[in-house]
């Protein structure tokens, strides 16, 4: 595991200050996993310490974003609360939900299955398999919350409601389902007057670009 105050980048080391100071904390919450795509991923020639900071305050981001919309549906972060981080991956969400709402349930799915032993190990959550298949599926639950960040952007129209209907089937009566998808202003050329566009991109090697 990579920790990211090792770095002896001064701009790194500042922006770990600001991390402390948003309550993430030393420890778990600052580790990165060597093979993590997301915190890897070379996006317009930013050097590593810069890509690791914008890794972790994307993380933060939709942490905010989620318990925001979260708190808006009903659902509050405490003890009794269960929460799916589906699409896990190594922990970009994941680790502000552990740093701000411990006492949380948790389970995470993700289909690699290193990430889901990572996070697991890394985080002390309840592991639950991915698949490509949204027949093969098990989820457990009921959840209160499922969180689904950059998975729906990989998929698909005519994969998209076998996932949704698997994901809502997880949810306990009063259980909110909250997935992310780009905006219209990504799309170009033809796609642009489209209802729906998909484009075949990630940031992850090891993954296909669509399922």
């Amino acid at each position: 595991m990579t920790l990211a105050t090792d770095s002896p980048e001064p701009g790194l080391a500042l922006a770990c200050h600001w991390l402390k100071v948003q309550v993430l904390g030393p420890g778990p919450g600052l580790l990165v996993h060597p093979t993590d795509d997301m915190a890897r991923a070379d996006i317009q020639g930013c050097p590593e310490e810069q890509r690791l900071m914008r890794y972790l305050a994307s993380g933060r981001d939709s942490w905010l974003a989620c318990r925001a919309a979260a708190r808006w549906a009903g659902v509050e972060f405490g003890a009794k609360t269960r929460v799916l981080d589906f699409a896990c991956g190594f922990g970009r969400f994941l680790r502000w939900l552990r740093a701000e709402a411990a006492e949380v349930e948790v389970a995470t799915g993700d289909l690699l299955p290193e990430a889901n032993t990572v996070v697991a190990e890394t985080f002390g959550v309840h592991p639950v398999p991915g698949a490509s298949d949204a027949d093969e599926l098990e989820l457990g639950g009921p959840y209160d919350l499922i969180w689904v960040g950059s998975l729906f952007s990989h998929l698909e129209l005519n994969v998209m409601p076998g996932f949704v209907r698997a994901l809502y089937d997880a949810l306990t009566p009063r259980g909110v389902l909250l997935l992310t998808t780009h905006n219209p202003s990504v799309a170009t050329g033809a796609a642009a007057d489209a209802e729906f566009g998909f484009f075949a991109h990630s940031e992850s090697q090891r993954l296909p670009n669509e399922f």
